[in-house]
């Protein structure tokens, strides 16, 4: 009788384990499924329409004013970035750039790339070089500095305008390849035959033009030039010169002469 109690009382023991057990499991499992349909539920995250600000912004910078915009935000997101090449980000109201740079850092052979299409696809092409107002270009100036910019005209069926782009390359004090990067490409433009204008800016529309923030206003408004930047025009230095990242003049003249760009072509400015 003895064993038999034992046995009694053995049995009940394991069942209120078992019992205990299965309800623990039963809750884990629960709060498992919990917590996933909750991330199965989570709604994604829309992309944000025109910022208004941003939009009249475009419109008085670009002086928009008399031409016929589209009327819907998914419309008028479209055109701008297709024709102005406006960052979508940007006119959305982000902290974006409102135009993407060209990336031409130790890649000139880009720029003479691109040179060569904007000649080909786009008539009345102008290369801006933008430098601080009053500073003297010259290598022992610290505050000296000059940025590049590309324009031409854009026409569709709703406007005529101008695309700008801001190049990332710049000519500055205290780095050399940067800085020969930048004359070749103003010596490439001037092979190729466009309008070369210089321009006079505040310091801060120097970087705000290189990080594609900001156009100045002596370029939106099409300017004459206030100085030569033909002076800054380089095809390069000697292969006893160059650096990483940067084209000796031979491999710059060579890559243009692919191009079959008549050299000392008249300049149009």
């Amino acid at each position: 009788m003895e064993i038999l109690a034992y046995a009694i009382w053995g049995a009940l023991g394991g069942c209120l384990v078992i019992g205990v057990l299965v309800f623990v499991y039963a809750r884990l499992h629960a709060r498992y499924d919990d917590s996933a349909s909750v991330e199965i539920e989570e709604p994604q995250t829309e992309v944000a329409g025109i910022n208004p600000g941003r939009w009249e912004q475009l419109v008085a910078m670009l002086n928009l004013h008399t031409c016929t915009l589209p009327e819907s935000e998914e419309e008028r997101m479209a055109w701008a970035q297709e024709y102005l090449g406006v960052e979508p980000e940007w006119l959305a109201g982000e902290d974006a750039p409102m135009y993407p740079f060209l990336s031409f850092n130790n890649a000139v052979d880009q720029g003479v790339d691109f040179i060569s299409t904007l000649v080909r696809t786009r008539s009345d092409a102008v290369l801006y070089v933008a430098k601080p107002r009053g500073i003297l270009l010259a290598e022992e100036i610290m505050d000296a500095c000059a940025a590049l910019c590309f324009a031409a005209p854009v026409s569709s069926a709703r406007c005529n305008s101008r695309r700008y782009f801001p190049v990332n390359v710049y000519w500055e004090w205290g780095y050399a390849p940067e800085r020969v990067q930048c004359s070749q490409i103003i010596y490439a433009a001037i092979e190729a035959g466009l309008e070369i204008k210089g321009v006079e800016v505040e310091q801060g529309e120097i970087y705000a033009l290189v990080e594609g923030k900001r156009i100045p206003a002596t370029v939106l408004e099409n300017t004459p030039s206030s100085w030569d930047p033909r002076i800054l025009a380089s095809a390069g230095e000697g292969p006893d010169g160059v650096r990483k990242g940067m084209l000796a003049a031979q491999e710059l003249m060579e890559i243009i002469s692919a191009q079959g760009w008549n050299q000392g072509k008249e300049d149009k400015a």
